[in-house]
């Protein structure tokens, strides 16, 4: 397990949308199931712990590294997105406990369906990727362990393809 500090994940689960509110199905998604390729285990890698070899490891990965620099690497070379080095401290660890594709082939229809918008890239952006990539809505529930307790929380990621390996493109937020 990684540690990341209390405060920055507060945040992003304050700008980032809660997963699992709706399954989807209505946009020609996936219907909330996982593919055969997103079978993770609890650190989010992969059968073959190749950590970008599924939409949902990725966002596991993502979320569990243990330094900026390292979930940098699983930053889509499209996106603005940065980690915050605020997160990365012995306050508390960070498990992946599972993740699962809530929409495929995502488009901005997509997001407005889920209430959720762009928080790091462009519509535009968005667009360019869609042509030549895959680009998955993945909703994943973390476990977050203090010294006093844990918790569970759930986070919506945008990973995307780029030559055939798995990034999280945005955090998008939710639109409340």
């Amino acid at each position: 397990m990684q540690r990341r500090r209390f405060l920055g994940l507060a945040t992003t689960a304050s700008v980032v949308g809660i997963a699992g509110c709706s399954s989807g199905g209505e946009n020609g998604d996936t219907g909330g199931t996982t593919d055969s390729e997103a079978t993770t285990d609890s650190g989010g890698n992969t059968q073959n712990d190749a950590p970008q070899s599924s939409s949902v490891a990725v966002a596991g990965a993502y979320y569990t590294a243990d330094s900026v620099e390292a979930a940098s690497e699983y930053v889509h070379p499209a996106s603005d997105l940065e980690p915050n080095s605020a997160e990365y401290t012995d306050d508390f660890e960070v498990e992946f406990l599972e993740g699962e594709i809530i929409a495929d082939n995502v488009d901005l229809q997509d997001l407005e369906d889920e209430e959720l918008t762009l928080f790091a890239i462009s519509e535009s952006v968005l667009e360019d990727v869609r042509e030549g990539e895959q680009v998955h809505l993945v909703g994943a529930t973390f476990e977050y362990q203090f010294d006093d307790g844990s918790s569970e929380n759930s986070q919506t990621i945008l990973p995307a393809t780029n030559d055939g390996d798995w990034y999280v493109l945005d955090t998008p937020a939710q639109t409340v």
